[in-house]
């Protein structure tokens, strides 16, 4: 665990920040990049990546408060909403209201610009798993969603313990969902059969990110909140479901939707 990398004076790096920063700028050079084969000019991928990326970063906030509320203020109503907006700034960021606030936007991004919006959620949907194969490298740095305690050689010491690796574990699962749904990209665009295929890449991307998040939150630490399941699982269940009826709607109705 590192949460900084280094210090000049009173002026701190800190890795988290960093990750965060080298996240948003390799996501946003691939964006533009696949931006073309939808059609989208890079200056126009740009404005749509830096409101999408608003919209990201206030949901994942907003998920992070809501996502500790069972564990900090189930007892405490008055306590939980007196604090809310302070608690917003001092939030982390949580993937769960991440990827709802930024397809939600995605609709309305969609509409204003006046671009097909599977485009839009397929082109995001390319770049997501390895933004976050990055950014769980920036979790392990600052010693957050770690694992249970283990008694594993592959384990990690972090916070007293010896723990499963789980930043590392989604990070390379993430790696791997990322040259899958790259490579059925590249199969469509050589076919010429992406403007047939909406939707799909989002479909493929929801399933393969809710598979790897229930099975990763198995060995990390939670609280869980339905039978043995917590909220990541909860929230990957809903993910892969969701991809599941998007590949149903576009493969039996692609012509309307």
């Amino acid at each position: 665990m590192y949460p900084v990398l280094f210090k000049i004076g009173d002026f701190t790096v800190y890795s988290y920040g960093t990750i965060l920063a080298l996240d948003l700028l390799v996501s946003l050079y691939l964006f533009i990049k696949f931006s073309k084969y939808f059609k989208i000019d890079a200056e126009l991928a740009f404005r749509i990546f830096v409101i999408n990326i608003i919209a990201l970063i206030v949901g994942g906030k907003i998920g992070y408060i809501f996502s500790h509320f069972y564990e900090y203020y189930k007892g405490n109503l008055l306590e939980f909403f007196s604090n809310l907006f302070i608690a917003f700034f001092y939030a982390g960021l949580a993937i769960q209201g991440a990827i709802i606030f930024s397809t939600i936007s995605l609709v309305f991004i969609s509409r204003y610009f006046k671009i097909n919006f599977w485009s839009l959620l397929d082109n995001f949907s390319i770049v997501a798993p390895f933004s976050i194969f990055i950014g769980r490298i920036g979790c392990l740095l600052a010693g957050c969603c770690y694992g249970k305690v283990c008694n594993c050689e592959y384990g990690i010491y972090l916070h007293n313990a010896v723990r499963y690796p789980t930043q590392l574990m989604e990070s390379l699962l993430n790696l791997v969902a990322f040259f899958i749904i790259y490579f059925y990209f590249n199969k469509l665009i050589k076919n010429n059969e992406l403007d047939n295929n909406k939707g799909k890449i989002s479909a493929l991307f929801f399933m393969l990110y809710g598979l790897i998040r229930f099975f990763v939150e198995f060995y990390r630490e939670g609280t869980p909140v339905i039978f043995y399941f917590n909220i990541g699982q909860i929230f990957a269940a809903f993910m892969f479901s969701f991809g599941i009826i998007i590949l149903f709607a576009k493969t039996k109705f692609y012509k309307r939707l």
